[in-house]
């Protein structure tokens, strides 16, 4: 399977801190978690950045009404930080992403 294509989708939406590429989320509720950061300092990406990708690769690819992840509760802020990433970015699957539900897994 090939890597998702690298578009620049965030390099319109981010801000520069401390050399890092950040993106404002005025819906998030929670202060801590309005400012992810979707670039560091030395221009690589971060897991959010490439989940963001995939998920609009996917999108592209597949045109599903709705997906779901499964996911223990420590992953919800990056998921709820994802979806806000895609609905600044106004891109079409977005909205796909109605209800990104965390569980509490069981750890081994």
């Amino acid at each position: 399977m090939a890597a998702p294509r690298q578009k620049p989708y965030c390099q319109n939406l981010c801000t520069h801190r401390r050399g890092t590429g950040v993106v404002q989320l005025d819906s998030i509720s929670h202060p801590q978690h309005k400012c992810p950061t979707l670039m560091k300092s030395d221009g690589s990406s971060l897991y959010l950045t490439r989940d963001i990708a995939a998920a609009v690769d996917r999108y592209e690819r597949y045109a599903f009404d709705k997906i779901h992840y499964v996911v223990d509760k420590s992953q919800e802020v990056h998921f709820v930080q994802m979806k806000g990433v895609l609905k600044k970015l106004n891109v079409k699957c977005a909205n796909r992403y109605k209800a990104i539900d965390t569980l509490h897994l069981a750890s081994l």
